[in-house]
């Protein structure tokens, strides 16, 4: 007698290729890029090269880093800052106006354009909380990994990046001037951010800036005392509000 094996039989269809853990993650970052640069036909590829952002003929194209399999949070927030950078330059950036008026000496231009990435990248920063914070981990990520980490002195550093650090702490420390405004110290004339420092004895992922305040009243000389109170509230305003450590 013959025998059969006969298994039951199922209309289900066999699983496809799972996709890769870091997919739903470059999809959200595509589609948030996209939104940002307002191109929905911006062409956006993922690689191994070196990122960049190009302008053709047939439309912007741009490449980012493969993120890991599993990004923790930080590298999530510089594959982000990347992104936001790029969709930055799209949507804020004028190519023909920047072109008339960059210089033509080459390290002039490099110090144009540096300066022209700051203030697309500070628009984004001021106006979405989120994008500051991508583009923070992005910056920390580029200077810790550029000559600035290895510079043994300010005159080492490169001169486009120091003037783009300058640039971008002057035009995005609203939180500091928010502070000032709220404290309203007496008899505040100016407050000048001057410096901005990253490196030996500042703990990664931080900054020094430093400040220049004016006091002045307009029908007396004030006092060292009628000074130091006023400034006293603002620095205790700092160290409440922003956590900051302050070297008086």
């Amino acid at each position: 007698m013959a025998t059969f094996d006969v298994k039951p039989s199922s209309n289900r269809k066999p699983a496809g290729k799972a996709e890769a853990p870091n997919e739903p993650f470059k999809r959200a970052i595509a589609s948030c890029t996209r939104a940002m640069a307002r191109d929905r036909e911006l062409e956006i590829a993922f690689t191994a090269d070196k990122p960049a952002l190009v302008r053709g003929p047939e439309g912007a194209r741009a490449r980012l880093p493969e993120p890991p399999r599993k990004p923790n949070p930080r590298e999530a927030a510089i594959l982000r800052g990347l992104a936001d950078s790029m969709a930055l330059r799209l949507a804020c950036h004028n190519e023909a106006i920047h072109r008339r008026y960059a210089p033509l000496d080459p390290a002039s231009r490099a110090l144009f354009d540096a300066v022209e990435q700051t203030r697309v990248e500070a628009i984004g920063a001021r106006r979405m909380e989120g994008v500051a914070s991508n583009l923070t981990a992005m910056l920390d990520d580029r200077y810790h990994r550029s000559p600035f980490a290895q510079a043994r002195d300010r005159d080492e550093a490169p001169l486009e990046d120091a003037v783009a650090m300058l640039v971008r702490e002057s035009t995005t420390h609203d939180a500091v001037l928010q502070v000032v405004k709220q404290t309203k110290p007496a008899n505040l004339e100016t407050v000048e951010l001057f410096d901005v420092f990253r490196g030996k004895n500042v703990p990664e992922g931080q900054k020094s800036l430093a400040y220049a305040f004016t006091y002045r009243a307009a029908d007396k000389t004030l006092t060292d005392a009628e000074v130091n109170a006023a400034h006293a509230k603002v620095v205790d305003a700092f160290k409440a509000q922003l956590k900051a450590t302050v070297r008086e």
